[in-house]
């Protein structure tokens, strides 16, 4: 069965978080989901990805200094 509101297809399946955007913020949901506005990231999400960046160099060269280690 598909659902037509305002011009725009309902999705067959919706995700957990798309529910709980719906429920909080209509507006929000057919922004993000129908019109595909990006959203401005939380600073959680680019602090978080700060801390996997750094940690993923620090074992990148830790690995290079242990392979050298065993070459020589």
């Amino acid at each position: 069965m598909t659902i037509i509101i305002d011009g725009h297809e309902l999705p067959d399946y919706i995700s957990y978080s798309s529910f709980t955007t719906f429920t909080e913020c209509g507006w929000q949901y057919v922004l993000t989901r129908g019109y595909k506005v990006p959203e401005k990231p939380a600073w959680w999400f680019v602090g978080g990805n700060a801390v996997h960046e750094v940690t993923e160099a620090l074992d990148r060269e830790w690995l290079k200094s242990r392979q050298e280690g065993v070459s020589e």
